[in-house]
């Protein structure tokens, strides 16, 4: 599949996904190697832990693809990003002199949450239509 005026093709929706996930100012939360190993390891998916953050994301990306689990890996990736965004709000509440510290890193997690629905819709659609083909 590739960008057309249908949308963006799925290899570059996984590159940004990768590199939003891999910048904290873009993800509202830091990505660690021990989440990305973690959560490849519930998926029962293979990773390669060389390069950095941002390549073995994309890699991992493309192996959920491979492996019919993209799907999934968004939602696992989603819920680490919500559940670091809700520890975010909590120290918000409870130190409200703080809160424009920490509101543009709530505020990027929602961006972020909505780019991996956008990257799991396109996978949808990639899926349908190679699932067409054959």
């Amino acid at each position: 599949m590739t960008g057309s005026k249908e949308g963006p093709s799925l290899h570059a929706m996984i590159k940004s996904a990768a590199r939003a996930l891999s910048t904290p100012a873009r993800s509202g939360t830091m990505v660690t190697i021990v989440d990305i190993r973690r959560v490849a390891s519930e998926l029962g998916l293979p990773v390669t832990l060389k390069g950095d953050r941002a390549w073995i994301l994309e890699e991992l990306m493309r192996t959920a693809v491979d492996y019919g689990k993209l799907p999934e890996l968004v939602e696992s990736l989603k819920k680490l990003v919500r559940t670091r965004a809700r520890r975010l709000e909590e120290l918000a509440r409870s130190y409200p002199s703080g809160v424009e510290l920490v509101e543009d890193y709530i505020e990027a997690s929602r961006r972020l949450e909505s780019m991996l629905d956008d990257l799991k819709e396109v996978y949808i659609r990639y899926e349908s239509i190679r699932g067409d083909r054959q």
